[in-house]
């Protein structure tokens, strides 16, 4: 366990804001309201102030503190699944106490984010256009948000192009999120295969960049859908068909174990990226060794910094980040801008990749296997 004083945590992050004076920085995974149970009903605030609340709690701008650098994010094992639901929504409540773009705002101040990608979860029980509608109208400022849109289980396989369409011309959407698990798709049959090449082919058709949910998820979902979307599902999908890249996120690692990590889902991704240049990955909702070891296997340039915000405070990952590059003596702020800045830019927030061209460097450091 390696304790940060608050000390050390304000270096860090005023590192990264003095480089965000000659670099915009994005952080390309972030939820807009909290999408694993999607039961939340915000009825205090308004869209006008910027926050929407669960309750007449008042709202507190987000602060550092000290931080531990975890480890591995690992499964919990219950036999109670019943219990561990009921502790994962009083959490999530805290968590999700409030949103909207004054409250995210505030996030990416406090962790020098410039913007980020919002992304919408459709559940496997619903549309996802009445939270479309919301999530547009809570985080309007295109400057600072853009929005992924989400297809749901009730359009066929022949309508998903004709939809993306669609939600492209309605909401201006800029990527497509796939969460296998929330959604309910079996990534380990033949039918959940056939629905994710047509969501692929769609963003193809569509310019859009896919960003895939990637890892296990047995706590919450005991293991009706905790499989799903394991990265052994989707090792020899024909990802190249599109034309749009493809960004697997928590780098296939989420909730995944050491054993894992090591031996299975680093050389399976390891091998993806050497055979598919559309394809990268983003560092969200993993701990500090597993960020560690994905720096030291994956190619620098198909790594993109994601933080999973709201479900982890986006300012503890820029700071895990920069310490795992130091950690590594990788030269850390060349690093950081290209995970942060320059790759985001290249692959996501193309718009904004000009405001980058001028920055040049060559090499992050040595890269070992371990």
């Amino acid at each position: 366990m390696i304790l940060l004083d608050e000390k050390r945590v304000l270096k860090y992050l005023s590192a990264v804001k003095e480089m965000s004076f000659t670099h915009k920085f994005y952080d390309v995974h972030v939820h807009p309201y909290e999408v694993v149970f999607d039961k939340f009903i915000y009825p205090y605030g308004s869209d006008k102030s910027g926050v929407i609340s669960l309750s007449k709690d008042g709202y507190s701008i987000p602060k550092t503190s000290e931080m531990v650098l975890d480890g591995l994010m690992n499964k919990v094992k219950t036999a109670d699944i019943t219990s561990l639901k009921n502790i994962t929504m009083m959490r999530l409540r805290y968590i999700y106490g409030h949103i909207g773009g004054k409250v995210f705002s505030d996030h990416m101040e406090l962790s020098g984010i410039n913007k980020v990608l919002l992304l919408p979860v459709a559940s496997s029980h619903g549309e996802v256009e009445e939270k479309m509608i919301m999530v547009r109208s809570l985080y309007s400022d295109n400057n600072k948000f853009w929005v992924a849109g989400s297809v749901p289980n009730t359009i066929r396989n022949d309508e998903i192009c004709n939809y993306v369409m669609r939600m492209r011309r309605d909401f201006n959407i800029k990527a497509i999120k796939v969460h296998p698990i929330i959604t309910g798709i079996n990534l380990n049959s033949e039918k959940g295969k056939d629905r994710l090449l047509y969501i692929l082919d769609a963003c193809g058709n569509n310019y859009l960049p896919f960003v895939l949910h990637c890892g296990d998820r047995s706590d919450i979902y005991e293991y009706e859908r905790g499989g799903y979307a394991l990265i052994e599902n989707i090792k020899d999908i024909a990802w190249g068909i599109s034309r749009s890249p493809v960004v697997i996120a928590h780098a296939g690692l989420y909730q995944c174990d050491n054993i894992e990590i090591q031996d299975k889902v680093l050389s399976v991704l390891d091998n993806m990226t050497s055979q598919h240049d559309n394809l990268y990955v983003d560092i969200s909702g993993i701990g500090f060794k597993s960020l560690r070891k994905v720096l030291t296997r994956i190619d620098i340039d198909r790594i993109l910094f994601g933080s999973d915000a709201l479900y982890e405070l986006q300012w503890k990952k820029a700071v895990t980040l920069m310490y795992a590059l130091n950690d590594l003596k990788m030269r850390s702020e060349d690093c950081y801008v290209r995970i942060s800045s320059i790759n985001p830019s290249r692959i996501i927030f193309k718009e904004d990749s000009a405001s980058d061209s001028s920055f040049k460097t060559t090499d992050c450091g040595i890269r070992v296997n371990n």
